[in-house]
């Protein structure tokens, strides 16, 4: 009887070493990907086939590495979750949800609670962040331009757009989050200090894209743009007809008010910059002349000149602080090379209305 006994506790310890040697590898597979919860799982269930383990110091060992390492996983979870939760508070969306998608890097089997919390963030940022254009007859285009014309009514579907061009801490979030390239402009991976609010540039049309995608939404084509800007009484600018009622008045960050202030150098200046707050567009829409371009949705077609030219050109919308005011005009249409980025070119976005 003693030898059949030894027998069997040799069989059940060959068993064991064999599950040990399974269990071991995925625990270790678990552990590379951030599994802790798992591999706590597949522990306790191997305890529980083979009680003897939780004698075995191979055994000990590692339960108490990976709880070590699960407890320090759940802790820098909980503190970038708290991050996104305070950008929430503050209004920060994209943020928000760019620090959650970081909290998954610690602890990635938590992801139905981050993406619950980012789909609340995305809706949020749609109400709080984004202008509704309704679906009413408006002027666009002009007879004054072959690439402008025809002057002409059209009424679209009603979309959102955003109220500001998308900036720097904006497109930072993106890039953090999904490990797509930062503009040339930056000169590393965030965004120059004290420029977080400025509208990012350096961004190719795809870039554009890109984001409006990760973003859950789309760049505005150049109707919708022109829409948006002009509003229903066929203005010549977002704010109205003329470009400046008064000669030290400017609505717009661009190349007059350079010249006029040349104690200051030029460039980008904040989306919400309160200096330009007169140039809101009869739809409430801040941004839409100057500061930077804006890529649209719609293709131009490739001038007969280009050289190694790409399928197609995009149009260009609102001008830049590089432009005379006649490129700020709501009608005025400019094509490039969606494959160029410029340090004067940016985007927002736009979204159907479900």
């Amino acid at each position: 009887a003693e030898s059949a006994e030894a027998a069997k506790a040799r069989e059940l310890k060959k068993a064991q070493d064999r599950e040990w040697a399974d269990v071991r590898e995925k625990v270790e597979a678990c552990r590379t990907s951030d599994l802790w919860d798992a591999a706590i799982a597949l522990l306790q269930k191997f305890a529980k086939a083979f009680p003897a383990a939780l004698r075995d110091s191979d055994y000990e060992r590692m339960l108490e590495q990976i709880v070590v390492r699960q407890k320090e996983a759940d802790a820098l979870f909980k503190r970038d979750l708290a991050e996104a939760q305070k950008y929430f508070a503050e209004g920060r969306y994209a943020q928000a949800i760019a620090t959650a998608e970081n909290a998954l890097k610690f602890y990635s089997e938590r992801k139905a609670q981050v993406r619950e919390f980012q789909e609340r963030a995305r809706e949020l940022q749609m109400e709080k962040s984004m202008v509704r254009i309704p679906s009413t007859s408006c002027w666009i285009g002009s007879e004054d331009r072959d690439e402008e014309k025809p002057l002409r009514l059209v009424k679209l579907p009603a979309f959102l757009i955003d109220k500001y061009e998308v900036t720097n801490e904006d497109y930072y979030a993106f890039t953090a989050a999904t490990g797509y390239a930062p503009p040339a402009g930056w000169g590393g991976r965030k965004p120059p200090k004290n420029r977080e609010r400025h509208p990012v540039s350096f961004v190719s049309w795809e870039d554009a894209a890109e984001f409006a995608k990760w973003a859950g939404k789309r760049l505005p084509t150049a109707e919708e743009w022109e829409v948006a800007a002009r509003g229903i009484d066929k203005r010549e600018f977002p704010w109205g007809l003329v470009f400046q009622e008064k000669e030290d008045q400017f609505f717009a960050n661009c190349l007059q008010y350079w010249q006029f202030n040349k104690n200051l150098a030029p460039g980008t200046t904040p989306v919400d910059q309160k200096d330009f707050e007169g140039g809101v567009s009869a739809f409430g829409v801040y941004g839409m002349s100057g500061n930077v371009w804006e890529w649209t949705s719609t293709a131009a077609p490739v001038p007969l000149k280009a050289t190694n030219p790409p399928r197609e050109f995009r149009i260009l919308k609102g001008g830049s602080f590089m432009t005379p005011q006649k490129a700020l005009r709501c009608a005025n249409v400019y094509a490039d090379d969606p494959r160029l980025p410029h340090p004067d070119v940016g985007f927002r976005c736009a979204r159907d209305l479900k």
